[in-house]
């Protein structure tokens, strides 16, 4: 299964907005993120990413690595650590040790 922003593939949630400027505009214009303010971006993070996967099916390692991808790009620098953390127990949930 490949996944495409063509195909209607849309992370749920971007707690930041310092994208480079090419990528943002390209986002926003397609529509790709919703921003939003968090209290608890682990628990936005974890709910988003477990709904785009059962959402659009994704349980294969390259989807899923390109979901990290994907929420690595559209969210700040500060939030990786919380999404690398989500993603890998995410991973470890679908795939054990």
């Amino acid at each position: 299964m490949h996944i495409d922003f063509d195909d209607g593939f849309r992370p749920l949630v971007s707690i930041s907005s310092s994208l480079s400027s090419s990528l943002s505009a390209n986002l926003r214009k397609e529509g790709f993120a919703v921003e939003k303010r968090s209290s608890d971006p682990y628990k936005d993070f974890r709910g988003s990413m477990v709904e785009m996967i059962v959402e659009k099916q994704i349980f294969g390692a390259t989807e899923l690595e390109h979901l990290l991808r994907s929420y690595l790009a559209l969210n700040d620098l500060r939030h990786h650590p919380i999404i690398v953390q989500v993603f890998s127990e995410i991973w470890e949930a679908l795939f054990g040790n």
